[in-house]
């Protein structure tokens, strides 16, 4: 993965948006007008008029990350693009330790499949449960429902004939992920681990064009949240640990 694609792959994304809501707004235009000078129905030209409104200020606001690429809440995560992008290549070039149809794990990250903007560093992660919805006791859906170091819900929803596989996914990411740092199971101690160390994401900076970076005073009230205290220094023992064990996987495989 390089910067460029990466780069190219969030521009196609909001581009695809920004041709969706211009067709809308071409076909709620066309409504408008024709109501304005056929039927003249009020109610029919103002909710065609909202929504062609609503679909104009879409297009703009899709257009500003296509402009500005460091908007997008992956890169406002990891400070950068090239952060980013580091990250997706330590994932793509480790060993895998679990994959299907939704996702695949790794000792670096864990990442969405038709979702490249969506990899997530395994120490960013705060807890990890599955979710079902169902309807007169008849199960339609699960999901893998993982909350990140910011506080956001990552949901994978599991096609009904896969949710099997669901519990393989999560014992994988019970495999890498360090249990002090991560929770599993949405139980009233996840809930608690999230509300007491979840960061508030990175803003884009407009005057220095930049994302802008979060400082904890340690003798202040907000003191820097375990996760990010514990992330770095195990960050870097993963990737120590990942090298050592594929190391010996190989001079095992040479006896």
């Amino acid at each position: 993965m390089t910067t460029k694609k990466i780069l190219t792959i969030s521009r196609l994304k909001r581009l695809k948006s920004v041709l969706f809501f211009a067709i809308c707004a071409a076909l709620f235009t066309f409504s408008f007008i024709f109501t304005l000078t056929n039927e003249k129905d009020i109610l029919t030209m103002i909710v065609s008029a909202l929504l062609a409104v609503g679909s104009i200020v879409a297009i703009v606001w899709h257009l500003s990350f296509v402009i500005t690429p460091l908007r997008e809440k992956a890169f406002r995560r990891y400070g950068s693009v090239e952060n980013y992008v580091e990250l997706v290549s330590s994932h793509e070039n480790a060993e895998v330790i679990y994959t299907d149809r939704y996702i695949t794990v790794t000792p670096f990250a864990i990442s969405i499949h038709k979702r490249p903007l969506d990899t997530l560093d395994v120490y960013d992660i705060l807890a990890v449960y599955k979710a079902k919805r169902s309807t007169e006791t008849i199960v339609e859906t699960e999901s893998l429902v993982i909350v990140d170091a910011w506080g956001e819900q990552n949901v994978v929803q599991y096609r009904r004939r896969d949710r099997k596989r669901l519990d393989v996914a999560i014992a994988a990411l019970r495999e890498v992920c360090d249990d002090k740092l991560t929770k599993f199971g949405e139980t009233v101690e996840s809930i608690e681990w999230i509300s007491e160390n979840f960061m508030p994401l990175p803003k884009y900076d407009r005057k220095t064009k930049s994302i802008q970076t979060i400082e904890f005073d340690d003798e202040a009230e907000g003191e820097p949240k375990k996760k990010t205290s514990a992330k770095k220094k195990s960050t870097a023992q993963k990737k120590t640990n990942a090298g050592t064990s594929s190391k010996k996987s190989k001079s095992s495989s040479k006896k």
